[in-house]
């Protein structure tokens, strides 16, 4: 197999007919591992940062890649699961800043709080994930530039064939398992949907519909024409500015930012999403009045719901409900399989019927800093053992990480 580092945008640009005809191959592939996503994930959030695409052949084909961003970071001797990269720092609460005093040249994932995921990973063709995984860090650990990677948002099954591909690659692995679960639902039309859900589900939902036309009368739009889907981003986004998600519930969570360079991305994103129309918009107006508004996308066969927004005026009708009723029916009108909700609210996991376990995993070298950052996590994880990353070693320790006998 011949691995490589692609590093000039350029030539990652031109990648893009080879990486989308390998992410369709690969039936687990998500929305954050596109071509797509990568690069207006970069443009918008790459200040001070350096993309690295790993690519993997096997007599000149494509069959495995890794998005990866290098940058350098101040972290704590353990690692914050919503720090991903520097500016994550503006966005959670100071005591989750405190002890940040280890300069750190980092691998990670094209994810960041303003994002709104913590998502990321490795395409790979089936049947060649473990072969490919261990050409990819293998051809890493040479590479004497970063002390650690940071995966924050591996799902299971890709966690375990990891820490078995890096533990024969050399490198030392920490891990925390289940730190995330996300929802969804398969797609039915709204009318079998809503007619199989509990009888708790129904009376509430008629409660906010009664709710919501007491406030004035409501009109629904599912935009999805590229013009139509430009023209209300930025009716959403004057929304968002009147949003408890501007600044967060409280002092003491993590929210999801509204600044400039996350529209500029979600702006990015749409555009190119809409081109094709795979961006349906979903909007509530009272009265003529934008009060709600989702944005989602189509990829692979999935809808992914990405951004929602709503009035305080009319919180207590709870409007996620009706945008996604919307959605739901759009959905099965077009031929979508499968509703990724991106979230695990209340809300969210009141309408989803399908989960996801994501895992976090700390990729470090076996010399140098890297190796000194291991022995820091070490002692940190014995006096912290409920949040510390679980330190595997790579030689001796993967059969009791994996469950087998020591």
């Amino acid at each position: 197999m011949q691995v490589e580092t692609l590093a000039q945008l350029d030539a990652i640009e031109a990648l893009r007919t080879e990486w989308d005809a390998l992410h369709a191959s690969c039936p687990d592939a998500d929305l954050f591992t596109t071509h797509g996503w990568v690069m207006a994930w970069f443009a918008s959030f790459g200040d001070r940062k350096a993309l690295r695409i790993v690519t993997v052949r096997d007599h000149g084909t494509l069959i495995g890649l890794t998005p990866l961003v290098w940058t350098a970071i101040w972290r704590r001797p353990w690692f914050s699961l919503h720090h991903i990269h520097p500016e994550d720092r503006r966005f959670i609460p100071f005591t989750k800043r405190l002890g940040s005093m280890m300069p750190v040249r980092q691998l990670s994932v094209t994810a960041n709080i303003q994002s709104g995921t913590i998502r990321g990973g490795s395409l790979c063709f089936p049947g060649t994930a473990e072969r490919v995984l261990r050409a990819t860090w293998t051809h890493l650990r040479g590479q004497r530039d970063w002390d650690v990677a940071c995966l924050p948002g591996l799902r299971h099954e890709e966690q375990s064939v990891l820490v078995t591909a890096l533990c024969k690659s050399g490198l030392r692995v920490g891990a925390n398992e289940a730190i995330c679960t996300l929802f969804g639902f398969p797609v039915l039309p709204w009318e079998t949907y809503y007619a199989n859900r509990r009888r708790h589900f129904r009376k509430r939902f008629k409660a906010a519909e009664r709710m919501l036309l007491s406030m004035g009368i409501p009109t629904f739009e599912t935009a999805t024409e590229p013009g139509r889907v430009t023209t209300l981003v930025e009716e959403m986004y004057e929304l968002a500015k009147q949003s408890w998600k501007e600044t967060g519930r409280n002092a003491r969570e993590v929210h999801l930012p509204l600044t400039v360079e996350a529209m500029a991305f979600y702006r990015a994103l749409s555009i190119r999403y809409a081109e094709q129309e795979r961006c349906p918009l979903v909007t509530v107006r009272l009265d003529g009045i934008l009060v709600a508004a989702m944005l989602c996308v189509v990829e692979g066969g999935q809808l992914y719901l990405l951004q929602t927004y709503y009035s305080p005026r009319v919180a207590k009708a709870s409007p996620g409900r009706f945008l996604i009723r919307e959605i739901v029916q759009w959905a099965a009108d077009h031929g979508v399989k499968h509703i990724d909700m991106n979230g695990n609210s209340g809300l969210v996991q009141m309408f989803a019927d399908t989960a996801k376990v994501y895992d976090q995993a700390f990729i470090y070298r076996p010399d140098g800093f890297s190796h000194w950052l291991y022995r820091i996590g070490q002692c940190v994880q014995a006096f912290r053992p409920s949040s510390a990353p679980q330190v595997v070693h790579a030689e001796t320790d993967v059969e009791r990480f994996q469950g087998g006998e020591s």
